[in-house]
């Protein structure tokens, strides 16, 4: 019991100090390999990869012309529109169903080389009765979340944003 418990000890002492060392890009700690014993080994496996993050929006209309580069799209079934992440880089689409019981389904599908950002709402999505003219804020959206398939209320608008990344060559 008392070998448990140093080892424990030792391991909390000892991670976060690799946690810190293994990589100064994204640092991702894996799952710790299991010693015969059933114990935790104090071996960290890190992501060392890196990564460029970008806004992504669905194409459409501006909000704004000043100011802000970010686009609303104009409802209708079946459409299928772009996703631009960091205004010009293609980075997937968003499908837009039929509506029923008044709800919309928007699917995105992300292009190869891109993915959602790490984190809860990586994806917001706003409808709007009437076209936009104002700066939007993301974060106030009506659905937050970091699902790529999202039900939502049927309108004649939505801005569709994306928290984006994508691997790139380290430096």
């Amino acid at each position: 019991m008392k070998s448990t418990i140093k080892h424990t000890i030792v391991a909390l002492v000892a991670a976060p100090l690799l946690f810190v060392s293994c990589c100064k890009e994204e640092t991702k700690p894996v799952s710790k390999p299991q010693t015969a014993m059933g114990e935790s080994s104090s071996a960290y496996t890190c992501d060392t990869r890196c990564w460029q993050e970008e806004t992504g929006w669905s194409t459409g209309c501006k909000y704004v012309d000043k100011g802000s580069w970010a686009t609303y799209t104009k409802y209708q079934a079946y459409n299928c529109v772009a996703i631009y992440a960091g205004q010009n880089m293609y980075a997937g689409t968003a499908h837009f169903s039929c509506v029923n019981n008044g709800k919309v389904t928007i699917t995105i599908t992300l292009a190869d080389g891109w993915e959602l950002a790490p984190g809860n709402e990586s994806v917001k999505i706003q409808g709007y009765s009437t076209a936009p003219d104002s700066k939007p804020s993301p974060g106030k959206f009506a659905y937050k979340g970091s699902c790529l398939t999202v039900e939502v209320c049927a309108s004649c608008f939505y801005g569709i944003h994306l928290d984006l990344r994508k691997e790139v060559a380290c430096d």
